[in-house]
């Protein structure tokens, strides 16, 4: 049978529901000992996860890549980013998992011109980690209490955590640096892009549904990403059928159509153009086989 990436709410848990205001935090024994420490390939819809891993290590497999990590280490992965874990036994840490909506509803404009960064990028790096634990540990203890500052906490904390993880990201920036404000623009329309591109919408679509011209939304991804509009999708696009050909065993018509292309044939041209190999020959290398 064709399966295609696992999507979990948490690992191991059936998909469910977006749950409003949705936040949570365990440590790495909590789970992974119940799976074996293996955690197979997969990704959460609407979930942000940070790990703080403080003892032991892993090889972790991000987006089709794989790397040896080892304790302390520092882990983002924005929501959609598909990852995976074979954790040595010794392993232990911390998660905190958030939905889109949290983030979205705790971040002001002026937070996401300074550290939207940290919300579209995975990130993976050795972590300092008396600088990070006390935020980790702050959110865990205050989602067991019952206090007026609760959410007050949380908020506060989320925002360095991010601050950290932009200034990780763009080391040459630093956490206060502003970006000018199109690139607030160019962010919402990576964001419309990931609810849409499977419907392969066209750039006068999205450009009527940000309130902007095409040719202003053209300017702002020139600027931000040093390509147009069309290319932005298209990467998308592409981004989204090498996870398909690695993670899973859909064949490559079920690719094609699952991305919102009419005709196979069509996918595998747009494919081989822009990787060089037909989608059959690249899932090859990667060491899958469709059904």
């Amino acid at each position: 049978m064709a399966t295609p990436i696992p999507s979990y709410w948490l690992y191991g848990d059936s998909p469910a529901p977006p749950v409003p205001r949705f936040l949570h935090a365990e440590r790495i024994v909590a789970r992974a000992p119940r799976h074996d420490w293996n955690i197979s390939p997969h990704r959460h819809a609407d979930l942000f996860q940070a790990f703080l891993i403080t003892e032991g290590g892993a090889v972790l497999e991000l987006e089709g890549g794989r790397q040896e990590i080892t304790a302390p280490w520092l882990l983002w992965l924005p929501a959609g980013t598909v990852h995976g874990f074979h954790f040595s036994p010794d392993t232990d840490g911390q998660i905190i998992t958030v939905s889109a909506d949290f983030l979205t509803a705790i971040l002001s404009e002026q937070n996401l011109a300074e550290i939207g960064a940290a919300l579209s990028a995975p990130l993976s790096c050795p972590a300092q980690r008396e600088e990070l634990a006390p935020s980790f540990t702050a959110i865990a203890r205050a989602l067991t209490q019952d206090d007026g500052a609760l959410h007050t906490t949380i908020e506060a904390h989320l925002k360095l955590l991010l601050a950290s993880f932009c200034a990780l990201l763009e080391p040459g920036r630093g956490a206060g640096g502003r970006e000018e404000p199109g690139a607030l623009l160019f962010r919402r329309f990576r964001q419309l892009v990931e609810q849409h591109y499977r419907q392969q919408w066209a750039v006068s679509l999205y450009a009527r549904e940000l309130g902007v011209s095409e040719d202003r939304l053209h300017t702002s991804c020139h600027r931000h990403a040093g390509k147009p509009p069309r290319q932005v999708l298209q990467d998308r696009l592409l981004v989204e059928a090498q996870r398909d050909l690695i993670y899973t065993t859909l064949d490559v018509a079920q690719i094609a159509y699952g991305l919102g292309f009419r005709d196979a044939a069509y996918f595998s041209r747009f494919f081989s153009k822009r990787t060089g190999l037909p989608p059959a020959a690249f899932r090859r290398t990667r060491g899958k086989t469709g059904s």
